[in-house]
Formats: structure tokens, C-alpha cells, sequence
């Protein structure tokens, strides 16, 4: 196995444990305009796009602009509620000071929450370059391969760290290592990433840069 020398972390899921933080936000916006009673069941159904695309898909288009407003101004005020836990922050900053190592971020939420979450957590400069995601659907695979031409990298000098099926179902595409995290996420959905990515799997936060480590040294 290459050394790598680019560490690419996915945002949700894995840096923070943030699915409440989107799912009340979205949900705040929506129903707030007339004949809207989508619950949280419904809402992640859409998932896929960026909040943006998936509030344009479920609200008339006379409130969108609205409701994406209710929706910013409802996540700037409950993102201070969602930190990155130490452990991650340590492992980030002991990256950052790895002078053979570049972090990235590659997310499928919007720019706009992003840079409220990487403020609150003052993350700002952690990252040479965040790509964010779509309003049409998952662009993951589009933002890893931006990255390798912006950056000129290989794909084996990558390692991405995800948290979903999906993140796995797309890297194996693009032929790209991952790392999965399920220290945010059900057993039963742990097992599930286990049966995917077998033995690559962080359940234990702590154990993170433990993981990472094994993949640059």
C-alpha cells in the first residue's frame, strides 16, 4: 500500500455528528409554509443533493427563497449546539502539522452551512481546499477527481474518511481507498459498514488517528 499523502475527510457523520442539526434545520424551513407536514422519515428520502436542492424540491417555488433564508438563519442559531469532539480536533491538528500531509474536505452538504459549522468550530484553515456538494444529487466521485486534477495527485497518494454506504459504494467506483467512522452511528448501520469495508471501519473516536496513521507512516 502507497504511503498518502493527501487525507480527504468527509463533513457529516464524521468530523461531527450533525444529521439532527441538518434534518430540524430543513424541517424548520419547509414547514413553515403552508400545506408543508413532512417529517423527518420523508426528509431523508431526498437526501442526495445539497440542503438547497432538496428545499427547491419540496417547497413551491413563489416560497423558496424564504424558506431557504428560515432555513439558514435556524442552523446559524442551533450550529453552536453541534461541536467537533476533542479527539477529532486532536487528530486534525496533529495532521495539519504533518508537513508530508495535505487535508481536504470533501462534503455533500452546501457552502453555505459549511462555513458556518467550520466557523463555529474554528476549522476555518484546517483545510487547503472544501468541495462541497450539489443541488442536483451526490457529486462525490465529480469532487474527488477535481481534486486529483486540481492538486495533481494520484489516487493511491488519497485516503478518504466517510461514513456512509454510500462514501464506500463511490470511492470502490473511482477506485479510491476509504476509511469508514461509525463512532456517530446505529450498531446495527455499523455492521453494515463492516460487511462493505471490512476491517476498515473506526467505531472507537479515540481510535481515529490511530487508524489514519496506519495509512501515512
Amino acid at each position: 500500500m502507497n504511503k498518502k499523502k493527501a487525507i480527504v475527510f468527509d463533513f457529516d457523520g464524521t468530523l461531527i455528528d450533525s444529521l439532527k442539526l441538518e434534518a430540524d434545520s430543513m424541517l424548520f424551513a419547509i414547514n413553515s409554509f403552508p400545506n408543508a407536514h413532512l417529517t423527518v422519515e420523508e426528509l431523508i428520502k431526498h437526501y442526495g443533493p445539497t440542503e438547497k436542492g432538496i428545499i427547491k424540491s419540496l417547497v413551491d417555488d413563489s416560497y423558496f427563497n424564504k424558506a431557504y433564508e428560515a432555513f439558514l438563519k435556524y442552523y446559524q442559531k442551533e450550529a453552536p449546539l453541534y461541536k467537533v469532539p476533542i479527539p477529532i480536533i486532536k487528530a486534525l491538528i496533529n495532521l495539519k502539522n504533518n508537513p508530508n500531509i495535505s487535508l481536504f474536505l470533501i462534503t455533500g452538504r452546501g457552502k453555505d452551512t459549511l462555513d458556518i459549522s467550520l466557523d463555529v468550530n474554528k476549522l476555518n484553515n484546517f483545510f487547503i481546499r472544501e468541495y462541497t456538494g450539489s443541488e442536483t444529487g451526490v457529486n462525490k466521485d465529480v469532487s474527488m477527481n477535481k481534486l486529483i486534477d486540481d492538486f495533481n495527485l494520484k489516487k493511491e497518494d488519497i485516503l478518504y474518511i466517510g461514513d456512509t454506504i454510500s462514501d464506500i459504494n463511490v470511492m470502490n467506483k473511482i477506485n479510491v481507498d476509504i476509511l469508514s467512522v461509525s463512532y456517530f452511528s446505529s450498531k446495527e448501520y455499523h455492521e453494515l459498514l463492516e460487511i462493505k469495508n471490512n476491517g476498515k471501519v473506526v467505531s472507537d473516536i479515540c481510535m481515529l488517528e490511530t487508524y489514519i496513521n496506519y495509512y501515512i507512516k
